[in-house]
């Protein structure tokens, strides 16, 4: 019997929390259906597929419980395989296991050396032999009528996005030996992927797993193989009005129900229909666009199966506290020691660019020997992994580090900024202790030296008196007049000493001041970090108070404030996170010391900066075409700073500017003075008219964020003119088309909506079409157009 044809096993939990399910959750896997009959059409027709889609929308998932167990039906052999920068070693297999505890057998493999082995690494030349040794066929296609004498492959190359990120973050070393491996690598990989696309003789298969914010950066590959634009399915979040199907979905069944379901002490109860309902309502006033996010539902909806009482905890905790307690309990369950070092570690597996980032045991010992001991670091690493927040992979003898999900990237950005402010506090601490024991030593030498200098002075002068008391007995007469003046001299000496011995005390007080008001500082800090950490709201608003007041007495230094700041403003409790925000607002406003050190921060792009993005004040950035557009672009930064908005330093664009000034905006439902209107006209009060505005992409920056883009130099631009028509070739005209035009030039992205039917002026550069009517399937394509030109669209809408 084949691994095709074995019954799957029932998983040991009904929910996998924020590990993405694997082959042997197909009885849990739900509410995807016609995904993957769409994924599973492309993938018959096409020899290359894309799928992609934003973080935790369940691209793996949908992969491993649902696409593959499909596949094994139509008669494929997948193999799901990683991209990776080492040159040598650029393609890792991972193979698919059918038991629930990821160990032997594992499905068929056309790569795979022996059943035995759960991952290993091979070369690109490896790879394309094995896959050249197949046999040759005229086509891939699948005969309706004729069964197969050989198996097809199928290709999943999972996170593919890493072909990007990680071989990035190993080329910004510049021309070191990894850099230039990197680089080598992945063109090897970009060769032989195109190779395999192009190649008709080969049954080979291809289908590339992505993150849809990575697409535009893929253009690499698309340039050689254009067509895989058109083959391709955008995967989504399920809609909530699914959640409370996917929540029930694993008690529908008896033979599920029956597993799943135990009463007893330790939780595995059912989660009722009205419990499935709650939590369906309140993960939707959660969600974008009415889109469940799941690693969310699977999270909340594990812990509350694992619980005695799933009603009364979702009751007092609901979906945040539920989330909260997952994420922040992993952690705390570590021994008091190993909590700052898994926090540090967890710190170096997100890139510079916020994705995740697979690290060897090596390199993390590198990082943090100068913090923790190695034999440390070695137990957070165990306990991380046996938490589940990170998996652990061997690569020739080489230990390697990732977190398991993206979901957890704001979480740990959060837990390391608390990090570092109790690390400044300590730091504080620790020198004004020092600085005050060092002033106090000081103070006491000065004085002791003071002492025995003047006892030696008095001692000298009384020698001095004894000496001239004799000699006077000898010539009174001659010495009278000389003992007076060495007396008056003698007096002033004395005055002399006393002087310097109150200076000297003096400047030890000051030192001892001094050392006192460092003392009483950093028992500020302490006393602010400590209350701003608690779990009291008011505690957490008394550590706000005349925050902006001590910086600018010098009693706290304000990237201390920053770090107060940036754990109050992402906190639960829309008191304390909405006191925060209003001093940032005010501090950047009145531009004093807290104002300037939070710009300095923005600018810079420092964690601290990075933290209070989302809540502070609103950022804008200006892109000017050349330098002659700086005068306009003053008059606008002084609008902008008057509103106590951060504006950054300009930058020069060229080329890439667009063909009109535009407002690029991230905040569509912003209110008030931030909505893209208001913003709208303050630019257009600065500078005058000529300004339109347009919502920056999904994904392309945080919220509260503007581009200001100045206009490049005038273009002619093309005329674009569309023709309709149907399989026949006659014209259409009683249908009105929804017609999208996206910009991709110079990798901008903008998208302009057309009415149906005429010509339109579009400035020069390359665009994606994507053409929708009712009853009619829609057509996506690529094209350019050049200045002053027309270019004739000539479109077959086919019905469906």
């Amino acid at each position: 019997m084949t691994t095709a044809t074995i019954a799957p096993p029932i998983p040991e939990s009904p929910f996998r929390g924020i590990e993405p399910l694997r082959f042997v959750d197909q009885l849990i896997f739900t509410a995807r259906e016609s995904e993957i009959w769409n994924l599973v059409s492309s993938i018959t027709i096409h020899r290359g597929v894309l799928l992609y889609g934003d973080s935790g929308t369940g691209k793996s998932s949908l992969v491993n419980a649902g696409l593959i167990p499909r596949l094994l039906e139509e008669d494929y052999i997948p193999d799901r395989l990683r991209a990776q920068p080492r040159l040598g070693r650029e393609i890792k297999v991972e193979r698919i296991s059918t038991a629930v505890n990821g160990q032997p057998p594992y499905l068929d493999s056309i790569l795979a050396r022996d059943e035995t082995t759960p991952s290993f690494e091979i070369s690109v030349e490896e790879f394309l032999d094995r896959l050249q040794s197949l046999p040759k066929s005229a086509g891939t296609e699948r005969a309706a009528s004729v069964p197969l004498e050989v198996k097809r492959p199928i290709l999943i190359f999972d996170q593919f996005e890493e072909f990007i990120t990680l071989f990035e973050e190993a080329m910004r070393a510049g021309e070191t030996r990894e850099a230039q491996e990197a680089a080598q690598a992945q063109e090897k990989i970009q060769r032989a992927l195109v190779g395999l696309i192009r190649d008709q003789t080969l049954p080979v298969k291809i289908l590339l797993v992505f993150r849809e914010d990575y697409l535009a950066k893929l253009n690499v590959l698309f340039e050689h193989c254009p067509n895989l634009l058109d083959q391709y399915l955008r995967l989504r979040s399920p809609r909530v009005e699914e959640l409370k199907h996917i929540i029930r979905a694993p008690f529908e069944k008896k033979e599920l129900r029956e597993k799943f379901v135990k009463v007893q002490a330790e939780g595995g109860s059912e989660l009722s229909e009205e419990l499935a309902q709650r939590v369906s309502a309140e993960l939707s006033k959660r969600s974008e666009g009415g889109r469940a996010n799941l690693s969310e539902l699977q999270i909340v909806c594990r812990k509350l199966w694992e619980s005695s009482d799933p009603d009364a905890l979702f009751q007092q905790k609901g979906v945040q506290g539920l989330l909260e307690q997952y994420l922040s309990a992993s952690v705390q369950e570590f021994s008091e020691d190993l909590r700052d070092p898994a926090v540090a570690l967890l710190g170096h597996m997100i890139t510079s660019s916020g994705t995740r980032n697979i690290v060897s045991q090596d390199d993390l010992l590198k990082n943090e020997r100068a913090n923790f001991s190695e034999e440390r670091i070695e137990r957070a690493l165990e306990a991380l992994t046996n938490s589940k927040l990170v998996t652990l992979e061997v690569r020739r003898n080489v230990y390697f580090y990732e977190i398991v999900s993206e979901f957890l990237i704001p979480w740990i950005k959060e837990q390391e900024a608390a990090r570092r402010a109790l690390i400044e506090r300590r730091q504080l601490e620790e020198e004004a202790a020092k600085k005050a024991e060092q002033a106090r030593l000081e103070a006491e030498k000065k004085a002791e030296q003071d002492k025995l200098a003047a006892e030696l002075k008095l001692a000298r002068q009384q020698k001095r008196s004894i000496l001239i008391g004799s000699l006077a007995v000898l010539s009174l007469l001659m010495l009278l007049s000389i003992g007076g003046l060495l007396y008056a001299r003698q007096r002033r000496a004395a005055r002399l000493s006393a002087q310097q011995a109150i200076e000297a005390k003096l400047q030890a007080d000051k030192e001892a001041a001094t050392a006192r008001s460092d003392m009483e500082s950093a028992a500020i800090v302490a006393d602010k970090l400590t209350k701003v950490t608690s779990r009291a709201p008011a505690d957490k608003l008394e550590a706000l108070e005349n925050l902006d007041s001590l910086v600018n007495e010098e009693k706290i230094n304000p990237h201390i404030a920053l770090a107060i700041l940036s754990i109050a403003v992402r906190d639960t409790d829309e008191t304390v996170s909405d006191k925060a925000s209003e001093i940032i607002q005010q501090s950047v406003k009145s531009n004093d010391a807290l104002g300037q050190a939070f710009k300095g921060a923005a600018d810079s792009k420092t964690g601290l900066a990075q933290t209070l993005e989302t809540t502070g004040p609103a950022r804008f950035y200006i892109k000017l075409a050349n330098d002659e557009q700086r005068k306009r672009a003053d008059k606008i930064r002084e609008a902008l700073e008057e509103k106590g908005y951060i504006v950054a330093p300009y930058e020069q664009v060229g080329g890439g500017a667009p063909a009109i000034n535009k407002l690029r905006h991230s905040s569509p439902t912003e209110n008030g003075d931030l909505s893209p209107d208001a913003i709208l006209d303050l630019l257009k009060q600065a500078d005058g008219p000529g300004w339109t505005k347009e919502p920056l992409g999904t994904g392309k920056a945080r919220p509260r964020t503007f581009e200001i883009w100045f206009a490049r130099e005038v273009v002619s631009p093309g005329n674009l003119i569309f023709n309709f028509k149907d399989n026949e070739g006659d014209e259409i005209t009683n249908v009105k088309f929804s017609i999208l035009v996206t910009n991709i030039s110079s990798g901008i992205s903008s998208k302009t909506a057309l009415p149906s039917g005429g010509q339109y002026l579009l400035p020069p550069g390359k665009y994606r079409l994507t053409v929708r009517g009712e009853g009619y399937n829609f057509v996506d394509k690529v094209f350019s157009i050049n200045a002053g030109k027309d270019t004739q669209m000539d479109l077959t809408m086919s019905k469906k």
